[in-house]
């Protein structure tokens, strides 16, 4: 039996931190689901049933921002304007169209990373064999299921790791429309960790919720008969391939969210306690047998016999609501910053029309550091699996052009290159071609083609024109 469920340290300061981020991603139904962890309960409302039903509309009348969501969906997509540049030796041109073995095609798989290293910052990639078609793909465990990671009998230096726990959930009932799960851990790890005098090998152990191993032998996974000698695990984070977790790029904009909830639901609350006047009558008793409305409306007439009585609307202070207001503003202006950081670490001046030019010198998370350790990432995975089948490592390559506002254009931008093109200082074949590196050209058309369909939509114009001339000569 072993102490397999442990959880490594740096993966119990950081759980809580990426359910958080799942829960904002997942949107306001699920923050509010989760009620007190995310929104205290006011002291005023107890847990009494006045103070429960108080305290579901408070829950209620919050707004919780959707925007990291949109931001993670926005950066995701952004990175789809330059797919990565993939070289494969032909023998593993199959991945190209399914690199998991589910039919998920190499620039959809390395994009689902992208997201997953920008909204947790950690992620785990190796080969996985499929013993039919005696092919390796893709295979990938989040950095919730990564529980623990270390070295045996010998100094832990965060570039190299001898075991990864992987925390599983398996179908475990008789009737297949069930959904009853139990938990397994399966353990990535090289062979020296268990018997010290084997030959450095990849091996893959699963042990049941006690600890107890679910096979009686360890498990050498062999593409062929030969088993990969070295470990072909590869972390990937959101700035480096170190084994301990990485920045989290999202959860600074995860904050600020959950920041302006908790302050929207104070500021509602104020608002439907102070918005509506509250009608007050002082010095004035009903008699015994009188009924007294409590309604109040134009149809409605109150009669008072006590010359004392008063009956008036309190004004209410509500000042500080402006307070919240602004504070709701300043986290929102916060969130904002932290999303243009995100999109780009360079140092550039804002420009005109919306550009997404950001003038900051950050040296945490970017989109460009995230698509390029993924890609570093993915590199090396797929060299160990042309290692794996006898082919030279070096025949895969993958490249990212990082540069995504640069291919951005604005319409200040769009305006030059049409005077430049007007004074004949650039070719029309350059137009077109900026024109497509912005993204403002259909997609499967090449500058030529583009060309001619310029040239053809004038003179279908021409010819319409002359047609209708004539026509009108003729009358």
């Amino acid at each position: 039996m072993y102490s397999v469920s442990t959880e490594h340290p740096e993966y119990t300061k950081r759980k809580e931190l990426w359910e958080k981020i799942e829960d904002c991603i997942s949107g306001e139904e699920q923050v509010k689901q989760k009620k007190e962890k995310y929104l205290p309960r006011p002291s005023g409302m107890g847990l009494d049933k006045e103070g429960q039903l108080a305290y579901e509309s408070y829950i209620k009348r919050a707004h919780f921002p959707a925007f990291t969501e949109k931001l993670l969906s926005a950066l995701t997509g952004i990175t789809k304007i330059n797919p990565p540049k993939i070289e494969l030796p032909k023998e593993l041109d199959y991945l190209r169209e399914n690199a998991d073995g589910d039919g998920t095609p190499l620039d959809i798989y390395f994009f689902q990373s992208v997201r997953e290293s920008l909204k947790s910052g950690r992620q785990l990639l190796l080969p996985d064999i499929d013993p039919y078609y005696n092919k390796l793909y893709l295979v990938r465990y989040y950095a919730k299921d990564i529980i623990n990671w270390g070295v045996v009998n010998r100094v832990f230096n965060n570039k190299d790791c001898d075991f990864y726990v992987i925390k599983e959930y398996v179908h475990d009932s008789s009737d297949i429309f069930v959904h009853e799960y139990k938990e397994q851990y399966r353990v990535l790890a090289k062979s020296k960790i268990f018997n010290p005098n084997e030959k450095n090998y990849f091996i893959s152990i699963v042990f049941d919720e006690n600890g107890n191993p679910i096979d009686d032998d360890i498990k050498v996974p062999k593409l062929l008969g030969k088993p990969f000698y070295g470990f072909p695990v590869q972390i990937i984070g959101s700035t480096d391939l170190l084994v301990n977790p990485d920045s989290i790029p999202l959860l600074g904009v995860a904050s600020c969210a959950l920041q302006m909830y908790m302050k929207d639901a104070d500021l509602s609350n104020s608002m439907f306690v102070t918005c509506n006047p509250t009608l007050c009558i002082s010095g004035y008793s009903a008699r015994q047998g009188e009924t007294f409305h409590t309604l109040v409306g134009s149809n409605i007439a109150i009669t008072l016999e006590d010359p004392t009585s008063k009956v008036y609307y309190p004004k209410t202070d509500s000042s500080a609501l402006q307070e919240v207001r602004n504070t709701i503003s300043m986290y929102l202006q916060e969130a904002q910053s932290m999303g243009s950081t995100l999109l780009n670490a360079n140092t550039k001046n804002v420009e005109s029309e919306g550009a997404l030019k950001i003038k900051s010198a950050s040296t945490t998370a970017s989109l460009s550091s995230v698509t390029q350790t993924v890609a570093r990432g993915f590199e090396s995975v797929i060299r160990n699996i042309a290692n794996w089948i006898g082919l030279d490592p070096k025949s895969v390559n993958i490249k990212v052009d990082n540069n995504y506002l640069d291919n951005i254009l604005n319409n200040q931008d769009i305006d030059t290159l049409v005077k430049l093109l007007i004074n004949d200082v650039i070719s029309h074949e350059t137009v077109i071609d900026k024109l497509k590196e912005g993204n403002y050209l259909l997609e499967g058309f090449n500058t030529e083609e583009e060309i001619q369909r310029i040239a053809k939509a004038k003179r279908e114009s021409l010819e319409e024109f002359a047609t209708k001339n004539n026509e009108v000569t003729e009358v």
